[in-house]
């Protein structure tokens, strides 16, 4: 399992350095290039990823938080992409991120108007799965390692890659994946 959270209250990540994406002129787009490689592989990781959001959530820090399968955070936390109102975008994956995990119209109104939402509001809309207390978020988060850790490896690695896999494909499709793949953790 891999844990991503803040090193102070305050903050998750606050978003990239927009100065640094600024002056990197030429070399901008690879420098969001490998920003989104990054975040591929810890979306495609067969590792379980929980983010633990405890404090500001925006930009490249929310598309980080996004990229992850658990996302708990503190009621402090606020997410958002401020891009469009420095007259940028998402590009680490946000725009392709964010619609698959609530309401491609909420994806729109979050991206399209640069609004910062609270914790509350990101649980409302099924963006965070867990809200806690600032000081009870490394419990809450140990609460959930600790259950993930009972459960069989192979099995949670199966259900991740059942799940990123099978959303893309049609329904009977998506079907025959899991068979397989059940097959396999079966016969384990």
């Amino acid at each position: 399992m891999v844990i991503i959270t803040g090193k102070r209250n305050k903050s998750f990540i606050s978003g990239a350095d927009i100065k640094e994406v600024k002056e990197a002129e030429t070399e901008r787009t690879e420098l969001i290039r490998e920003g989104q490689l990054f975040l591929r592989k810890l979306f495609h990781s067969s590792k379980i990823t929980i983010a633990a959001i405890n404090g500001y959530a925006f930009g490249g820090g929310f598309e980080l938080a996004l990229a992850c399968d658990i996302r708990i955070a503190s009621n402090t936390a606020k997410l958002g992409f401020p891009e469009v109102t420095l007259g940028v975008m998402p590009g680490f994956g946000g725009t392709q991120l964010l619609p698959r995990i609530v309401a491609m119209g909420m994806a729109k109104y979050l991206i399209l108007t640069g609004a910062i939402i609270s914790a509350r509001e990101a649980l409302r809309i099924g963006l965070i799965h867990r809200i806690c207390k600032q000081e009870e978020l490394e419990n809450e988060v140990k609460r959930i390692v600790k259950r993930l850790s009972k459960a069989g490896p192979l099995a949670l690695k199966s259900c991740k890659k059942a799940i990123s896999e099978g959303i893309s494909l049609p329904i009977d499709e998506a079907f025959d994946l899991e068979i397989k793949i059940y097959d396999t953790v079966a016969r384990s």
